[in-house]
């Protein structure tokens, strides 16, 4: 091995001021590689040695021997943006501060002045982009720092850098520079496909401070892969992660005169939950779950702008954020749905459980501060406790039997689209008289059947204690009963009797809607009758009738989609008995005949061509008929029926008149088209019976011209060909 190479190496990789890592880094090996050509264990082969010669500026002779001198590079004496260039791709900082590159206008351009006397300057797009390809990460550091230093006033300088973020952020990354973050106010991004610029400005047209967040302003984005490469760095970069995973909630005090806190929107909390369950890192979960609960236990959260009375605020609401003079005044927080589910999906039910907890004290706390969006309230998810042991249930450990029940029956409720997709009539069977179809249905069983202290516990468990006494009440108070629990469950809007018992609420919506009219009536059996006064009968109880009838209806579906499925499976099997072997080559095979057995071949043509036809018509086209004259009969006409029709059009005086000229180049021709293929079908139809059933109807024979058209036609219509 040759160890002056090695040292060769070693020697201008010091002068540039590069470690093993970077070089590794600028030429794509890796750095024990690097170690390895320096040690001169091991030498580098020529492609190596041409990208080294390249990024050193010596020649592959010099690297190799030594004999010859290292050309020597006049830095002095190089046009400006040349020496730039070759600075940057060597990452060599000492001569970029040197020739005072980070304030120069190869760097920065023009100034973008503001009203609070801040000066930040454009950066140059060639240049950062350059940068950022070299991989340059000292060089970055120092425009960076620069950066830093112009915006004294910390303004969210992302504005500056927006046409390359995804680049300044990775690269950032990559130099676990968390205040390169900061500075173009990182915690404010949202993750997602940058949009165009609303105004077609610079987003931040304000100038406004970090301690001043104006609700206009435009939201910057990175893209989903930028977020996610920090999360993927988080050991090579912990600082960036650490910043970049913790939310920025309160800020500064409104003034002097004031303790109430601002805050910040932030959109990035949901893209951190996300990643933080995918890349399982459930410390990070855990402080954002801290971050949340620390918001919604403070003392400073407002009420009085959440119920929209106060007049001397400008209050209006943004998801669970109140705002007040264009300010953030307060905020809540929540995980979403997705969250929860995919933490149930992976066998996480401890963290799902802290999650979905969690945004049921959200409930909780903003019904005490008086907040009254119900609109606003129905978004945050959260399971009750039934449901939450049911979705762990679902994804843990159950036979296939376990879960087609717990699937299809939900809190004693049915459920449809579960039971539609189930394929074994008797257990679509069991399942219906296992389940409800409404709780109305559930209570009248109970009642009927003397299954009193189940429906009593329920109404108690569910703090519906007038209905849990009338349960008590007797039989002769049943009637009664029967129409107050139709009341409260009725899901018809405007008789809902539930709205505080959140709980109760999740229970109705999981009721299967009854077809019950503005004047609360249902029809059933073709006749109409009258909700109010059926859901009080204990006996010849229509409405009961009727929700049996739609239970039966469910069935009666399955049952349906079973027969449906069956045919299709069996009318595949037909076809492909019906049309094996007929492929378009075996066809031309037959017509190529010549000679003494060319009318022989032309007959078992027209007999396997009209079979194939046949099964198409039948198969692909469903065409209705006993035998192939019907089913050709259907197809022409809707061919007929779907053919271009005569249209008028302007005559350039206000009136309509025929379109004459359509008619002779589109509906003319089409109608003519299909006359002539029912003509050579049909003659081909009646060769088949003559050959097949020994008839002899006169008819004109197909030439080989008109079999083969008959052909091509066929091909053009053969779906499964296709």
């Amino acid at each position: 091995m040759n160890k002056q190479v090695g040292e060769r190496i070693k020697n201008l990789r010091q002068q540039l001021g590069l470690t093993q890592a970077e070089l590794a880094d600028k030429v794509g090996f890796t750095s024990q590689t690097v170690s390895n050509w320096e040690s001169g264990s091991r030498e580098p082969d020529i492609e190596a040695l041409v990208k080294l010669s390249s990024l050193f500026n010596v020649s592959l002779d010099f690297l190799l021997s030594g004999k010859q001198e290292e050309e020597k590079i006049t830095l002095d004496d190089m046009d400006a943006e040349k020496r730039l260039s070759w600075i940057i791709k060597r990452d060599d900082v000492k001569n970029f501060k040197k020739y005072d590159y980070q304030s120069s206008a190869y760097v920065f351009g023009r100034s973008m002045g503001y009203r609070n006397g801040e000066q930040l300057r454009e950066p140059i797009k060639k240049t950062w982009e350059e940068i950022f390809s070299e991989k340059a990460k000292k060089i970055f550091g120092v425009c960076c720092d620069e950066i830093i230093k112009m915006n004294s006033k910390k303004v969210w300088a992302a504005f500056l850098v927006y046409d390359f973020i995804d680049e300044y952020v990775k690269m950032a990354v990559d130099c676990d520079r968390p205040d390169a973050l900061e500075t173009i106010g990182f915690r404010i991004f949202a993750v997602g496909n940058k949009p165009a610029n609303r105004r077609g400005e610079i987003p931040f047209m304000y100038n406004q401070s970090v301690s001043h967040y104006i609700t206009s302003v435009d939201t910057y984005f990175i893209k989903e892969e930028t977020f996610e490469y920090v999360f993927k760095n988080r050991e090579k970069a912990p600082k960036c992660y650490e910043y970049a995973t913790t939310l920025e909630l309160q800020i500064e005090p409104l003034n002097s005169y004031s303790h109430r806190k601002e805050y910040t929107y932030t959109h990035l909390h949901d893209a951190i939950v996300k990643l933080a369950i995918k890349f399982g890192y459930f410390d990070t979960l855990d402080k954002l779950l801290a971050s949340y609960r620390a918001e919604l236990n403070s003392e400073s959260l407002p009420t009085n702008e959440y119920n929209g009375y106060n007049s001397s605020y400008r209050a209006s609401w943004t998801n669970t954020y109140v705002i007040s003079d264009e300010r953030v005044v307060g905020r809540i927080l929540y995980f979403q749905r997705d969250a929860i589910e995919t933490l149930l999906n992976n066998g996480k039910a401890e963290y799902a459980k802290k999650l979905n907890d969690y945004n049921a004290e959200a409930v909780k706390r903003l019904k005490e501060l008086n907040f009254r969006n119900e609109r606003e309230l129905d978004k945050i998810p959260h399971l009750s406790e039934s449901e939450f042991d049911r979705a762990v249930k679902l994804n843990g450990d159950l036979s296939d039997k376990e879960r087609t029940y717990l699937l299809c029956i939900n809190d004693k409720l049915l459920v449809p689209s579960e039971i539609r997709k189930l394929r074994d009539l008797k257990v679509v069977r069991d399942i219906l008289n296992k389940g409800y179809y409404n709780y109305y249905e559930f209570a009248f069983d109970t009642l009927t059947s003397g299954r009193v202290g189940e429906l009593y516990r329920f109404f108690v468990d569910y703090g519906l204690e007038e209905l849990a006494n009338g349960v008590l009440a007797g039989k002769e108070n049943y009637p009664r009963l029967l129409g107050s629990i139709w009341t409260e469950f009725n899901l018809k809007q405007g008789y809902v009797g539930i709205k505080s018992y959140e709980d109760m609420k999740n229970l109705i919506r999981k009721q299967n809607l009854l077809s019950i009219d503005n004047y609360n009536r249902f029809q059933f059996e073709g006749k109409s009758y009258d909700v109010s006064s059926e859901a009080k009968k204990l006996e010849g109880n229509k409405l009961i009738e009727y929700i049996k009838s739609l239970k039966e209806a469910i069935y009666t579906g399955v049952s349906n989609d079973i027969d449906t499925e069956n045919k299709i499976k069996q009318d595949a099997i037909d076809r492909a008995k019906a049309v094996k072997g007929l492929t378009k080559d075996y066809f031309e095979g037959l017509l190529s005949k010549k000679g003494l057995f060319a009318k022989k071949e032309q007959r078992l043509f027209i007999l396997d061509l009209c079979s194939l036809l046949d099964a198409i018509l039948k198969f692909d086209y469903h065409c209705e008929g006993e035998d192939l004259f019907e089913r050709m009969t259907t197809y022409f006409k809707t061919l007929k029926d779907n053919a271009p029709q005569s249209r008028t059009m302007d005559d350039g005086w206000g009136y309509q008149v025929a379109d004459t000229q359509y008619d002779e180049e589109v509906i003319i021709p089409e109608r003519e088209r299909i006359e002539h293929l029912m003509n050579i079908f049909s003659r081909l139809r009646i060769q088949r019976n003559n050959i097949a059933h020994s008839e002899s109807k006169k008819v004109e024979e197909l030439n080989e011209v008109e079999m083969r058209e008959c052909l091509e036609y066929v091909f053009s219509i053969n779906k499964e060909a296709k």
